[in-house]
């Protein structure tokens, strides 16, 4: 379903409706996919979206967010150790960099260019001596 979908079903105006998807995602309890007909959430989404929408009523959407987190012991856990993985991927790409840094440098020392290119200067000054 789009958002424009979802916030029929649910009641809620679409920009609040936007407003929670985009909310629940940054905190990785949903997922959307972007579709030409738009945003899409699946119905797992529209449950928590329905969930959220219910704590609002009674108590911050921060507080509404932490309890619906609180909730399901696995996906605290899941978001945990997504955590652990983003951190992990961020510390390998630098690694990655600080090795292929290596690897140019080295490339450099092994197989310097064949025909390096002369600067202005230097073509000039030899163009001068010959004649």
């Amino acid at each position: 379903m789009n958002i424009k979908e979802i916030s029929r079903v649910i009641g809620l105006p679409y920009s609040t409706t936007r407003k929670y998807l985009n909310t629940l995602e940054e905190k990785g309890l949903i997922k959307q996919e972007k579709t030409p007909k738009g945003v899409e959430c699946d119905d797992k989404a529209i449950d928590i979206l329905k969930t959220l929408v219910e704590l609002v009523k009674h108590e911050p959407l921060s507080s509404a967010i932490d309890k619906i987190k609180s909730s399901d012991p696995t996906l605290s856990v899941l978001l945990e150790r997504m955590d652990k993985l983003e951190e992990e991927n961020r510390k390998l790409r630098e690694i990655v960099q600080i090795y292929l840094s290596r690897i140019d440098k080295l490339e450099n020392q092994l197989m310097p260019p064949k025909n390096p290119k002369k600067n202005l200067f230097q073509r000039i000054f030899k163009k001068r001596s010959k004649t």
